[in-house]
């Protein structure tokens, strides 16, 4: 409870205090990174290893400013919510012209909001659209063909050696 004074008169006021929700959490506790791939474009939620292993242990100075100003300023406004990152794209066919994206927020699927990795996950699998739509907070989108980006994922992990497409907490 908090007293205070407004306009000269006493109120007594019941207050909740709590810490923030952190949106770019500082490690993961008890299991591994999630990751999600769709045709060779690597999707992670952004975490504090995930910067420092990027960028070195000065990742304070060195990664982008976008997510610096997620880590550093931003609050989670829903519980889940993660700060999902374009991580790379592994080099084949499907992915050409955007081998060079890296290290980019992933806002939207499909046109709507990406609030966190399992749901990036559930959108692609329950895709019926014909294309895959990633807006990126550089302003670019990535548009891949629904079907082709399904059916070449496969042998995009065979060539890279991932046995998996997501992670396990993804997969359940």
């Amino acid at each position: 409870r908090l007293k205070l004074l407004r306009d000269g008169q006493p109120l007594d006021v019941a207050v909740q205090l709590g810490s923030p929700t952190i949106l770019i959490p500082p490690f993961f506790t008890g299991t591994k990174p999630p990751y999600l791939i769709v045709a060779g474009l690597v999707f992670v939620a952004c975490s504090e290893p995930y910067l420092r292993a990027e960028f070195g242990e000065d990742y304070e100075f060195d990664a982008p400013v976008r997510l610096l100003d997620q880590l550093f300023n931003a609050q989670a406004q829903a519980p889940g919510q993660q700060v999902v990152v374009l991580s790379q794209v592994l080099a084949a066919d499907i992915n050409t012209g955007y081998d060079d994206l890296s290290n980019l927020q992933v806002l939207t699927f499909n046109g709507e909001k990406v609030s966190n990795l399992a749901g990036l996950a559930a959108g692609v699998a329950a895709c019926t659209d014909r294309f895959f739509r990633f807006g990126l907070d550089s302003g670019e989108t990535v548009v891949l063909d629904a079907a082709k980006a399904r059916a070449a994922t496969p042998a995009i992990l065979a060539t890279h050696c991932i046995p998996s497409a997501a992670s396990a907490d993804l997969m359940q």
